[in-house]
Parts: structure tokens; C-alpha cells; sequence
């Protein structure tokens, strides 16, 4: 006969054993949790992080392409891709409107908002000039264009291998020196570097960085500018070709009048006066990261 003190003892040793095996799986579950939450959270934070730079990236590029589409009060065509803001209200609008599609795109997609704000007060001012590629070529011989500028936020030129030749020098002199870019029917030089072989051209810089399109093979390029205050020397014929060149705030700047009274200048270009270098703050918040940052379009100084 079974004895009931063995029995009990028996029961309590069971019990107690269970207990035990469900205290060591609650422990190792808690502690698989407390090891697996800050890897998830760090998962998480870098998805996060990862969208929040490209929906940064994605408004500036809105941002860009809205900026060179914006001609209202020029004498340019509708069509026109013009780096410079006459009508700081209208652009104030523009921006506005077309961030609020964007922002509720990224809220659809990832439960975040972006908020772009136009900082017309801290944006810089300067001046531009530009060819349409209409068949009137202006032709230069070792002329200013810009004197005394800081930067220059945007040069955009294209043509092909049957382009006359043209040189630009970005120097600190009002002489002529050496071209830090040049252009001729089979050769393309941007500082150090030299390209040929091509049919067809496009270059575009911003603040001296961009890229050079050589029947559509892209190429990046830099172009080291003074630092100080410097004059941008013009050297041969820009003809039946797309050209831009805008300057911050220049002690004086080529004009459509001014070739008008030259004998030794001849053509016909765009110019005209207004912001050249946008600033914008762009506050991002989602619920896992919030963040505010100003930038200029062109990389200007905030």
C-alpha cells in the first residue's frame, strides 16, 4: 500500500518541476525579447531613416525641375528651362501646391508627412543670361559676360560635333588667360578632364559639379572655381545651340543693350534679373523619425 506522505511528496515534486521549467522558458522567451526588440527597433529606425532620404531626395529633384520650368515675368517662351525666379509670389504658390501632392503621396505610402517651405528672404539674387538655340548666334572675343561674382550656381550648354568653337575662363583677372572649359567640333574640355569621339553634347554644372552627356553616355565632372570674387571670360561663337549661365549678384552682367552698343560683340541673347539660388526648409516626420534641414537648390551656402 502506497504510502500518502510519499504521495504528496511525489505531487509537490511535480508540481515544483513544473514550475521550474516554466520559469526557465519564461526567462529565455523574455530574454530572446530583449535581445530581438533593439535589433528590430534599429530595423526599423533604418527603414525609417532610408525613406526619409528618398523622399529628401525625390522633393529636391521636384523641387529642381519645378525651379527650371518657373519663367513667369521673363521675355522667355512658355516652354523655356530657366534658372531664375522674377515673381517670388507666383513661385511661392507653385511650391506650395506641388509639395502638397508629394506630401500626400508620402503619407499614403509610409504614414509620413514632408513640408517644404520657400525661404524667399535667404534665397540669393543674381542674374542670367541665355541662349534659346533660334538661329541667333552671339559671338564673343575674350569678353566678360559676368564681373565679380561669387558663383555660379548654373552653366548649361549643348550642341553637337558640328558646333563652332567657344572657351570659358572662370578667373580672378580681367585678362584672358587659359580656358577652364572649351568646346570645338571633336573635343570637349571641363578642367582636367577631356572628352572626344562624340556627335552630340550636353553639360550642365551647378556651382562647377555636373555632368557631361556624350550621345547620352553620362559622365561626371568637376570644374574647381576661384574662391574669391572672379569674372567669367567668354572666347568665340555660341550658334544655333541651348545655352545658360547664371551668376550670383555680378558688379555687372552682359545684356541684350549692352551687344546692341558694341561694334566688337554681335548676336542676340536672354537676360534677366532674379533669384538664381533658391533656399528652402524641408521638415520630415513619420513615427519613427522626425527632422528639419534648410538647403539652397544649387548647394549655396545656408
Amino acid at each position: 500500500m502506497v504510502n500518502a506522505d510519499n504521495t504528496q511528496r511525489a505531487q509537490l515534486l511535480l508540481i515544483t518541476a513544473i514550475l521550474i521549467a516554466a520559469f526557465i522558458l519564461g526567462a529565455v522567451v523574455l530574454l530572446n525579447l530583449l535581445h530581438e526588440s533593439p535589433q528590430v527597433a534599429t530595423e526599423r529606425d533604418a527603414q525609417s531613416t532610408q525613406h526619409a532620404d528618398s523622399v529628401t531626395t525625390q522633393m529636391q529633384e521636384e523641387l529642381y525641375r519645378s525651379f527650371l520650368k518657373h519663367t513667369d515675368g521673363t521675355d522667355a517662351e512658355d516652354m523655356e528651362r530657366l534658372p531664375v525666379i522674377v515673381d517670388d509670389d507666383s513661385f511661392d504658390d507653385m511650391v506650395a501646391d506641388g509639395t502638397g501632392l508629394a506630401n500626400d503621396r508620402a503619407i499614403r505610402s509610409h504614414s509620413s508627412s514632408v513640408s517644404v517651405t520657400f525661404m524667399e528672404e535667404s534665397s540669393v539674387d543674381g542674374e542670367i543670361i541665355w541662349q534659346n538655340g533660334s538661329g541667333h548666334a552671339f559671338e564673343y572675343e575674350e569678353k566678360p559676360i559676368f564681373n565679380e561674382t561669387d558663383s555660379v550656381p548654373h552653366f548649361y550648354l549643348s550642341g553637337d560635333d558640328n558646333s563652332e568653337t567657344v572657351e570659358f575662363e572662370f578667373t580672378e583677372s580681367d585678362q584672358w588667360d587659359e580656358a577652364d572649359i572649351s568646346i570645338d567640333e571633336d573635343e570637349i574640355t571641363i578642367g582636367e578632364e577631356t572628352f572626344d569621339d562624340f556627335e552630340s553634347f550636353e553639360i550642365e554644372l551647378k556651382n562647377g559639379v555636373g555632368t557631361v552627356i556624350l550621345d547620352g553616355e553620362v559622365n561626371e565632372v568637376e570644374l574647381n572655381l576661384p574662391d574669391d570674387e572672379f569674372n567669367v571670360l567668354v572666347d568665340g561663337t555660341i550658334d544655333e545651340r541651348q545655352f545658360i549661365l547664371s551668376a550670383l549678384d555680378p558688379a555687372d552682367a552682359l545684356t541684350q543693350e549692352e551687344i546692341d552698343d558694341d561694334e566688337d560683340i554681335d548676336g542676340q541673347i536672354g537676360d534677366a534679373s532674379g533669384i538664381v539660388d533658391p533656399q528652402f526648409r524641408l521638415s520630415y516626420h513619420d513615427p519613427s523619425l522626425s527632422f528639419e534641414t534648410t538647403f539652397h537648390l544649387y548647394g549655396g551656402e545656408s
